[in-house]
Protein backbone atom coordinates (compact mmCIF):
# COMPACT_ATOMS: atom_id res chain seq x y z
CA UNK A 1 0.00 0.00 0.00
CA UNK A 2 2.82 2.44 0.79
CA UNK A 3 4.15 2.06 -2.73
CA UNK A 4 0.86 2.79 -4.47
CA UNK A 5 0.67 5.86 -6.67
CA UNK A 6 -2.55 6.96 -4.99
CA UNK A 7 -0.94 6.90 -1.53
CA UNK A 8 2.13 8.80 -2.72
CA UNK A 9 -0.03 11.45 -4.35
CA UNK A 10 -2.08 11.81 -1.17
CA UNK A 11 1.07 12.07 0.94
CA UNK A 12 2.52 14.74 -1.36
CA UNK A 13 -0.73 16.71 -1.12
CA UNK A 14 -0.69 16.53 2.69
CA UNK A 15 2.95 17.62 2.78
CA UNK A 16 2.29 20.53 0.42
CA UNK A 17 -0.68 21.69 2.47
CA UNK A 18 1.39 21.49 5.65
CA UNK A 19 4.23 23.50 4.13
CA UNK A 20 1.83 26.21 3.00
CA UNK A 21 0.77 27.09 6.54
CA UNK A 22 2.02 30.31 8.15
CA UNK A 23 3.26 28.34 11.18
CA UNK A 24 5.45 26.10 9.03
CA UNK A 25 6.80 29.03 7.04
CA UNK A 26 7.68 30.92 10.23
CA UNK A 27 9.43 27.91 11.79
CA UNK A 28 11.32 27.18 8.55
CA UNK A 29 12.44 30.82 8.29
CA UNK A 30 13.67 30.70 11.89
CA UNK A 31 15.66 27.55 11.13
CA UNK A 32 17.20 29.16 8.01
CA UNK A 33 18.12 32.30 9.96
CA UNK A 34 19.76 30.22 12.70
CA UNK A 35 21.73 28.15 10.19
CA UNK A 36 22.89 31.27 8.36
CA UNK A 37 24.06 32.90 11.60
CA UNK A 38 25.92 29.75 12.63
CA UNK A 39 27.56 29.46 9.21
CA UNK A 40 28.60 33.11 9.28
CA UNK A 41 29.94 32.72 12.80
CA UNK A 42 31.96 29.64 11.85
CA UNK A 43 33.29 31.36 8.75
CA UNK A 44 34.36 34.47 10.69
CA UNK A 45 36.09 32.53 13.50
CA UNK A 46 38.20 30.18 11.37
CA UNK A 47 41.41 30.93 9.54
CA UNK A 48 41.40 29.68 5.99
CA UNK A 49 44.62 28.96 4.17
CA UNK A 50 44.56 29.26 0.40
Amino acid sequence: MLKSTEYREHLMQVMQESMDTPEFKKKFQEMLDKAAKEAASNFNTKSFKI
